[in-house]
């Protein structure tokens, strides 16, 4: 992250340019870059504890979230197809991570011994570890309706 901000400021400072930004726009894009990042960070911890299918079908909870999400900050309604929608991707992704056989991929290729005492455990990781990548959703919806707000009501 740190690179990023000094390929960004560099040139910004060197040329000049940062004089022309407006200081309070220039904070609400450091909160954009914030929360995504917290978004990522949140993936690239979780990501090797969770099986690829089911970090894919993860991803998809992020359109219930924001169809959530503007709903609290804003009060927009949808119509009942888009709810029917986020509920069916809502009951998918439980399925996927209530499933035993989507527990960690390692122990399923045999680089772990696996014993009945250890099945169990190993499940409840699955999940933890699944639902900890799910919440990456969270601040991915914050950050999609901060973006709206900001966007709409900044000046160009």
């Amino acid at each position: 992250m740190l690179v990023y901000i000094a390929a960004f400021f560099t040139p910004v400072i060197l040329g000049g340019e940062l004089r022309a930004v407006s200081w309070p726009l220039l904070r609400k894009f450091a909160v954009m870059g914030g929360i995504d990042c917290c978004c990522t960070l949140i993936v690239i911890m979780a990501a090797p504890h969770v099986a690829g299918p089911v970090q894919i079908l993860l991803m998809q909870g992020v359109l219930p979230a924001t169809l959530l999400a503007p709903r609290i900050a804003f009060g927009r309604r949808y119509l009942w197809v888009h709810y029917l929608g986020a509920a069916i991707i809502v009951i998918g992704i439980l399925f996927s991570i209530l499933d035993p056989s989507t527990d960690d991929h390692a122990a399923r290729s045999g680089s772990k011994p696996s014993s009945a005492s250890n099945e169990p455990q190993s499940h409840r990781m699955a999940i933890v570890w699944g639902l900890f990548f799910f919440s990456f959703n969270i601040p991915a919806a914050i950050s999609s309706v901060y973006k709206e707000w900001v966007f709409k009501t900044s000046e160009t």
